[in-house]
């Protein structure tokens, strides 16, 4: 048994895919690559294979995190490149690394998200910064997700914004907590300033793990 963790990213038409079609879809990965997904026990058995931080619909993900077991041993290189020669447009495989088999789930090791957010239409500059501001002197920030109150502001690390370089677009950056009672969402903290977050393009840059340092 081999235990393997997989950066890629998810992009393109690709970023319009649900969390339970893209598992789908990466199991057929390893089927062309004529890898030995191991399975669970029981009735109706599934690969093992889980994904650190589900995407919402819409949302693009530069460095993405997924798990899988294999019943056989390979070598992750060799790994990486079947995986990237047999994957689907819109899925670019980064890295393919070997990971102890009794490491906690990687879905309880996810500590905070950077996030890249861009808004269409003109952009005052000076507003938003004064909405940034606002956000992180306020005291709490209170919402209702699914029914539930809870409090937004500390799952914000932090928020800036900086101009994109190639395009010369401003570009809001947030930095937000995930815990296990709650994960702080960019188009929670756009409503919050204003903008209508289904207007926005949301790209996640890296998803931060408790061993790492954030980004």
């Amino acid at each position: 048994m081999q235990r393997l963790r997989v950066t890629f990213s998810k992009g393109g038409a690709f970023r319009y895919t649900s969390n339970l079609d893209l598992q789908k879809s990466l199991d057929r990965l390893f089927r062309r690559a004529n890898l030995p997904v191991a399975y669970s026990q029981g009735f109706h058995p599934q690969p093992k294979m889980n994904i650190a931080a589900p995407l919402p619909l819409g949302w693009q993900g530069e460095q993405e995190l997924f798990e899988v077991w294999l019943s056989e041993s390979r070598e992750p290189n060799a790994l990486h490149q079947d995986l990237s020669h047999n994957a689907p447009s819109g899925i670019e495989i980064m890295c393919v690394q070997e990971i102890d088999l009794n490491s906690p789930a990687i879905q309880s090791l996810v500590l905070s998200l950077d996030y890249a957010v861009t808004v269409p239409g003109e952009f005052d500059a000076v507003g938003v910064q004064a909405k940034i501001d606002q956000i992180l002197a306020s005291p709490s920030l209170p919402r209702t997700r699914r029914g539930k109150r809870y409090d937004l502001r500390p799952l914000i690390i932090n928020i800036d914004q900086q101009i994109a370089q190639a395009a010369g677009v401003p570009v809001i950056h947030m930095l937000l907590g995930a815990n296990q009672d709650a994960t702080g969402r960019p188009d929670e903290v756009l409503d919050e300033m204003g903008f209508d977050p289904f207007l926005a393009r949301i790209s996640r840059t890296r998803i931060n793990l408790k061993q790492d340092e954030p980004g």
